[in-house]
């Protein structure tokens, strides 16, 4: 480990911070590195031998970089070989809160594992999720280099032999997609919302909707079910009259996705709370009025065009 001069890499001498060691530990350690954008965290590969691989997480101590000989976390696959040459390609994301590491020779085409930092920190882990190719091939060599987007919600991950050697590099989007519904069923209390998942990597946790009076809401509701990845649900309790923004959201064991913001308002009510009457509530109640009228105007003996002499 090595920490940049004062004065810029080209200062002077630059000696070591710190050796990073495990005891124990898989063969060629060190075959593959990453660091987090902060220098916090060094993501370290070994590749193994007679074993299946491993990466290893290093967190820098309180006091700063010091030699270490034992990791903070060992990262593994959980159905793993000794032929899947898993740890020669390691990234970890800036944030630190996330890695991925390549085994380009799994069952002959190769993988990537990802996984994800628990609240409590690093701590030795199987994947969150194996990313493989779609149209993989033996010996396509995936996973043969990975790397993270900054915020870890993209991954990156090469295959150099694809397609007979021409090769391929395949970005997967980490944090689900979705896609908002437009509200139906608007009255001055409720209306029903929902939302499509369009893509999502990995298991989904939850699901629902963030209904705010501002733009871009965080007052979630979860769904209580989905079918072929829509789902749909009535809020209630809304203010009559007023102007909302929903969301869909959902989470997977990486990150929670949003979609896009959709914009209603809900009816304005009377003064005993109840909803104005509608358009055709109206001309059938004016009809109504009109029957009356017509009603008594005959009973008195009224005729339209002329009046009763009895009357005079």
């Amino acid at each position: 480990m090595f920490t940049k001069p004062s004065g810029g890499w080209g200062s002077g001498d630059t000696p070591e911070q710190a050796k990073l060691t495990v005891s124990n530990g898989e063969y060629n350690m060190g075959i593959a590195v990453s660091i987090s954008g902060d220098g916090a965290l060094a993501l370290v590969g070994a590749s193994g031998n007679s074993s299946a691989g491993a990466a290893y997480v290093f967190a820098m101590p309180t006091g700063g970089w010091g030699d270490r000989t034992g990791a903070d976390a060992v990262l593994t696959a959980s159905t793993g070989s000794s032929s899947d040459v898993f740890g020669a390609f390691v990234s970890i994301s800036n944030d630190g809160g996330s890695a991925l590491v390549g085994a380009d020779q799994r069952d002959s085409n190769g993988a990537a594992f990802l996984y994800v930092k628990p609240s409590g920190g690093w701590e030795n882990a199987t994947e969150t999720k194996e990313l493989t190719a779609s149209d993989g091939d033996a010996s396509d060599y995936f996973g043969y280099s990975v790397s993270l987007s900054g915020n870890g919600e993209e991954a990156l991950v090469g295959a150099y032999q694809n397609e007979n050697r021409v090769g391929a590099a395949y970005v997967y989007r980490l944090v689900p997609e979705l896609e908002t519904t437009q509200p139906t069923g608007i009255n001055s209390s409720s209306a029903t919302v929902g939302g499509t998942i369009t893509s999502n990597e990995t298991s989904l946790a939850k699901y629902g909707v963030c209904v705010g009076t501002s733009e871009s809401p965080t007052a979630c509701t979860s769904a209580e079910t989905i079918a072929n990845n829509v789902y749909s649900m009535v809020i209630d309790d809304l203010e009559a009259g007023t102007t909302y923004y929903v969301r869909a959201f959902a989470t997977n064991d990486y990150a929670t996705g949003y979609g896009e913001d959709q914009k209603f308002s809900t009816a304005a009510s009377n003064n005993n709370g109840a909803a104005p009457p509608t358009p055709e509530g109206v001309a059938a109640a004016s009809t109504m009025h009109y029957v009356v009228l017509f009603f008594l105007m005959t009973a008195f003996g009224i005729r339209f065009g002329r009046k009763n002499s009895s009357l005079l």
